[in-house]
């Protein structure tokens, strides 16, 4: 899941957290 971000910020690391950018960027716009 690192590839889907640019660079991945140092802290901000958390489960709940990428899932959330995970199904954000899934979702269509």
């Amino acid at each position: 899941m690192l590839s889907d971000e640019p660079e991945p910020r140092p802290g901000i690391r958390d489960d709940k957290h990428e899932k959330e950018i995970v199904a954000d960027n899934a979702r269509p716009p």
